[in-house]
C-alpha cells in the first residue's frame, strides 16, 4: 500500500463489456469510469491513463492539485505522437534487467491481522464507498456536442479572437438557459511566473451583458430584429475585445480572483474578523461559478460543474468545427438544453455577421 500511495501515474486497463466507442461513451469512461469501471480508478492520482481493452482507445484522467491543463496537454500530445514501431525499437534496446515483470495484487493481504469484527467493519466501509460512488455517478450527466457549422478559420476571417468568440457563444447560451447572466469562470495560466499556476478570466462583463441583451432570450434568424443587426455585430466585437483585454491581464497575474483568495487565506489565519467584503452578497454571487469553462486544444477536455446547479463546459476549437463537452446534474436537464442553445448561438452569431458582410 505504501507503493500505491507513492504512485504518480496509474495505468487503468478496462475490460468491461459495456461499449466505449462514441464520444459520450468515452467521456463517461475517462471522467469517472462509469458504473462498470469505477473500481479501477484512483482519483487522488495526478495522472490516470485509461485504456479500453475492447478497442485500444486511451484517455487521460487528471487530478488538478498537482498538474494544470498545459501539463496535461503537453503529456497527451507526446503520447499521441508516439508509434508502436518506435516503442518496439525502444523496447528492443532496453536491457532485460531494467524491466520488472512482476505484477502483484496489492490487496491480497488487505484483511491480514484483522479480527472478524474488524473485517466486518472494513467490508461495510467498502460497501458504503461503492454505494456512494454509484449515487454520485448516477446523479450527473455528460453530453458531447459536435458543432460542424464552422470553426477557427471562419472566426479569424470574421475578425474575432477565437477563444473570446466561443466565450460569447457560451454567454449567450447560458443567458438563454438561466434567463440571466451567471458567474462564469474561464481558466488561464500564469506560468511565466515562478510557481505560477492558474488565474480566472471573468467572462461576464458590461460588454458581454450588452451583447446578450441585444441578442435576446430567443434566437432570431429573421431579417427584422428589435436591435439592428449592425448594432449586434458591433456589440459582439466590443464584448470579444473586452474579453481579450481581461485575458491578457489575467495571464500577466493582474486578475482579481487569486489576489482575493490570498487575502481570504490571510484573513482566515488572522485572529481578527475578516473584512466585511468577503461576506457581502454581491461578492459571494460573483464567485459562485454556475458556468465553469476551459479549453485545451485538440484534447476534447471535460470536467464536472463547480456547483450543484451549474454547468461544466469544456470546448475544443478546430479549424472547421468545434467540440463542447457539457456536464451537469441530471435533475436539472441542463446538458441537452445547453448543447442545443450553444449550437443555436453559434449559428445565430454567424448569421448576424454575414448579414453585415464582415467576413474577409
Amino acid at each position: 500500500m505504501i507503493g500505491l500511495e507513492r504512485v504518480k501515474i496509474c495505468l487503468c486497463l478496462d475490460d468491461a463489456e459495456d461499449p466505449c466507442w462514441s464520444y459520450r461513451q468515452s467521456a463517461l469512461r475517462y471522467w469517472h469510469g462509469n458504473i462498470s469501471c469505477g473500481g479501477n480508478r484512483w482519483f487522488d492520482k495526478p495522472i490516470q491513463l485509461v485504456v479500453s481493452m475492447q478497442n485500444g482507445k486511451m484517455g487521460y484522467t487528471g487530478e488538478h492539485s498537482m498538474n494544470d491543463g498545459m501539463h496535461a496537454l503537453a503529456f497527451s500530445q507526446y503520447l499521441r505522437g508516439q508509434s508502436y514501431k518506435n516503442q518496439q525499437s525502444s523496447l528492443e534496446s532496453t536491457r532485460a534487467s531494467d524491466i520488472n515483470p512482476k505484477v502483484s495484487n496489492v490487496f491480497q493481504d488487505l484483511y491480514a491481522g484483522l479480527s472478524s469484527d474488524e473485517r466486518k467493519v472494513m467490508e461495510g466501509l467498502i460497501d458504503k464507498a461503492k454505494s456512494d460512488y454509484m449515487d454520485l455517478v448516477n446523479a450527473y450527466d455528460v453530453h458531447l456536442e459536435s458543432f460542424w457549422g464552422y470553426g477557427l478559420t471562419y472566426i479569424k476571417a470574421a475578425g474575432f479572437s477565437p477563444d473570446a468568440y466561443i466565450q460569447m457563444a457560451i454567454q449567450l447560451a447560458s443567458y438563454r438557459l438561466f434567463g440571466k447572466q451567471v458567474g462564469t469562470y474561464e481558466a488561464t495560466h500564469v506560468r511565466p511566473f515562478l510557481h505560477g499556476r492558474t488565474e480566472t478570466i471573468r467572462s461576464v462583463t458590461r460588454e458581454s451583458n450588452a451583447f446578450v441583451q441585444a441578442m435576446g432570450l430567443r434566437a432570431n434568424f429573421g431579417k427584422d430584429s428589435t436591435t439592428s443587426r449592425s448594432t449586434q455585430v458591433t456589440l459582439l466585437h466590443e464584448a470579444t475585445k473586452s474579453h481579450v483585454v481581461y485575458t491578457r491581464k489575467a495571464h500577466q497575474a493582474q486578475g482579481v480572483d487569486r489576489h482575493f483568495f490570498g487575502l481570504m487565506m490571510a484573513a482566515t489565519d488572522d485572529s481578527a474578523l475578516p473584512p466585511a467584503l468577503f461576506s457581502h452578497p454581491l461578492f459571494e454571487r460573483s464567485k459562485r461559478w454556475r458556468i465553469t469553462s476551459s479549453s485545451l486544444p485538440t484534447t476534447m477536455s471535460g470536467f464536472g460543474p463547480a456547483v450543484s446547479d451549474g454547468v461544466g463546459v469544456g470546448y475544443d476549437l478546430r479549424d472547421n468545427h468545434c467540440f463542447f463537452t457539457v456536464t451537469a446534474r441530471k435533475e436539472h436537464g441542463f446538458t441537452d438544453a445547453f448543447c442545443h442553445l450553444v449550437e443555436e448561438a453559434m449559428l445565430e452569431m454567424k448569421f448576424i455577421i454575414e448579414m453585415e458582410g464582415t467576413v474577409n
